[in-house]
């Protein structure tokens, strides 16, 4: 909703920059995602006279929503059909395998066009910027994300899933992808969009037992959705549990949880407070005020991660805008593999 917003904020703009010329508008938009997508929706929906061209830098259209959006979530992948009709749209053309800075540059596209839109997101994650982070089998979730969907670029990555325990860190959607993908059963990943080498992968050499899921700030400032936290509560063969048993909140928080669905989603976790570890099932636990502070390497290979030091944190700030900082009170988590999912 948001992103629709946005794409229409700058449709107005750029109608209010260009509605004084009576001729053929052309516009290049770069990015065949979602943003894109809307932005040409959007565009079109204009009375300006326009012509659209959407530049793609991989093959395929659709950014995100084929390579981004978890395997086991297809109804995610069903607004591609509204993608698909905008680009039949007679004043579309898509044009795919072209990088904008590679193949034609910016100063080229401003010959051609009236307006050139750059609707395409960052390639790689951002890096924690901690002691240890280029110790081998530390990852960036996106990256991750793409090699299990497919991204051709991402083909050939691989993973090292050997040991037992894997971290995550960041608390938004992405990382809950990253946990359920590592701990559902093979046969409920077969018939989804998972990539056959991935599922190789994961079937034949993952020995994962536990995932963490690390977040800096506490549980009411979570990124991730009810649906996708209450999905978690529901994977066969998977506990999750809160790590340590508690939930703190501070006086900030009760006013952030008086928002509805802050307050079902704390709720949820709740629920998941003081469970028996059944050793039976794999473990997902989620950890709160924590950040990290150093990678230390494994006892059998000091080139690769074992585990991680975190910092454990406090809030402090009014409610809606509460920052973590570290109390000087760390603890150590087993670490085999790690990917970030901070933005």
């Amino acid at each position: 909703k948001m992103l629709r917003q946005t794409v229409r904020s700058f449709c107005r703009l750029s109608r209010q920059r260009i509605s004084h010329r009576r001729d053929l508008h052309r516009i290049c938009v770069v990015g065949s995602g979602p943003a894109g997508f809307y932005t040409a929706e959007e565009l079109l929906k204009t009375k300006l006279d326009v012509k659209v061209d959407i530049l793609e830098r991989l093959p395929a259209p659709f950014g995100l929503v084929r390579y981004g959006v978890a395997p086991d979530h297809p109804e995610v992948k069903l607004v591609s059909h509204k993608f698909e009709e905008i680009a039949q749209d007679p004043r579309v053309r898509y044009f795919g395998n072209v990088g904008v800075g590679k193949d034609v540059s910016i100063e080229d596209l401003k010959r051609f066009y009236d307006a050139i839109v750059l609707a395409y997101g960052a390639d790689d994650d951002r890096r924690l910027g901690v002691r240890g982070e280029d110790l081998k089998n530390i990852h960036g979730a996106k990256a991750f994300v793409a090699w299990y969907n497919g991204l051709p670029e991402h083909a050939n990555d691989s993973y090292d899933l050997s040991g037992t325990d894997a971290v995550v860190f960041g608390n938004g959607n992405v990382a809950v992808d990253v946990a359920r993908i590592l701990t559902k059963k093979i046969e409920e990943l077969q018939p989804t969009d998972i990539t056959s080498a991935s599922l190789n992968v994961i079937k034949t050499k993952s020995n994962i037992k536990r995932v963490h899921i690390v977040g800096r700030r506490g549980p009411v400032q979570a990124a991730f959705t009810t649906a996708e936290i209450r999905e978690l509560t529901k994977l066969d063969g998977v506990q999750l549990r809160i790590a340590g048993d508690k939930l703190d909140v501070t006086d900030s928080d009760k006013e952030e949880l008086k928002a509805r669905p802050k307050k079902r989603q704390f709720e949820i976790l709740q629920k998941l407070l003081d469970q028996k570890e059944d050793p039976s099932k794999m473990q997902i636990l989620l950890h709160f005020l924590k950040g990290p502070s150093e990678f230390l390497p494994s006892a059998t290979d000091l080139t690769s991660v074992g585990s991680v030091k975190v910092e454990l944190n406090t809030l402090s700030g009014e409610p809606g805008a509460q920052s973590a900082k570290g109390t000087g009170i760390f603890e150590t988590l087993p670490c085999h593999i790690q990917f970030r999912s901070i933005g």
